[in-house]
């Protein structure tokens, strides 16, 4: 069984990641994209899609995972 974890325990452990990204936003008028949107939604990070793993390792998304975050790429692009 893959693990679960909440959002919020997620949002600890990556607690640097939009802080920089905020930074980034000040200093060079970008637009962010929070991939957790997609795997968080429900309030908890889920590690598999349909028994399909999201994540190579606990930091690095599979090529499946990547690939679920193509309609939000389309989106910002």
């Amino acid at each position: 069984m893959l693990a679960v974890v909440t959002a919020a325990a997620y949002l600890v452990r990556q607690k640097f990641v939009p802080a920089t990204f905020d930074r980034l936003k000040r200093m060079n008028d970008v637009r962010v994209l929070f991939p957790r949107e997609i795997p968080c939604a429900s309030g908890w990070c889920e590690a598999a899609l349909n028994g399909v793993p999201l994540y190579r390792d606990a930091h690095h998304l599979s090529v499946f995972g990547a690939r679920q975050l193509i309609p939000m790429m389309r989106q910002a692009f």
